[in-house]
C-alpha cells in the first residue's frame, strides 16, 4: 500500500480503520468475509450518529476511513489482479481506477450507508463491484 499523487496514505488510514474496528470487537482482515463485519460495523455507527445528532464531518471522517479499507479489500480480492490501483479526484478523495471508463468508490459508497440505510449495503457493493471488475455485470446505456 503505497501514498497515492495527493499524499494519502492508504495503509496508513487502512490501520486505523483495523484498529478502530478492533476496539469494538471487529476483525477486519482484508477478507470478503470482514466486509460483513465492515457492514455490522457501519449500520451500528449510522444508528448511533442519528441518536446522537452527530455531525457530518464525524461521519465524513468514518466515510474516508472504512471506504478505504473497503477499497483496500477489494483490491486484495480480486481488482488489483485485474488493473485497477487507488487514484484521488480533484477533491482529494480517493477511489479505485482501472481507467477512465472504469472506476470504483468505496470511500463514497460507505458515506452513502452512514447517511442513509441498509439498502446501501456494502457487502452488496463489494460483490457488484467485483463482478463490474471481472466483466460479469455490465452497467450503462442500452
Amino acid at each position: 500500500m503505497a501514498d497515492i499523487s495527493n499524499g494519502i496514505n492508504i495503509s496508513e488510514i487502512c490501520q486505523k480503520a483495523v484498529k478502530t474496528a478492533a476496539s469494538g470487537g471487529w476483525v477486519l482482515d482484508y477478507t470478503p468475509d470482514s466486509v460483513l463485519s465492515l457492514e455490522q460495523l457501519l449500520d451500528g455507527q449510522r444508528k448511533y450518529a442519528k441518536e446522537s445528532g452527530a455531525r457530518d464531518v464525524y461521519l465524513w471522517n468514518l466515510a474516508v476511513i472504512f471506504g478505504v479499507y473497503l477499497g483496500q479489500t477489494l483490491l486484495h480480492n480480486r481488482l488489483a489482479d485485474l488493473g485497477y490501483s487507488w487514484s484521488a479526484g480533484d477533491d482529494g478523495v480517493p477511489f479505485l481506477k482501472k481507467d477512465n471508463d472504469n472506476a470504483i468508490y468505496p470511500v463514497n459508497k460507505v458515506w452513502k450507508r452512514l447517511r442513509g440505510d441498509k439498502s446501501d449495503n456494502v457487502r452488496s457493493f463489494y460483490d457488484v463491484s467485483v463482478a463490474i471488475a471481472e466483466g460479469r455485470l455490465k452497467l450503462g446505456k442500452e
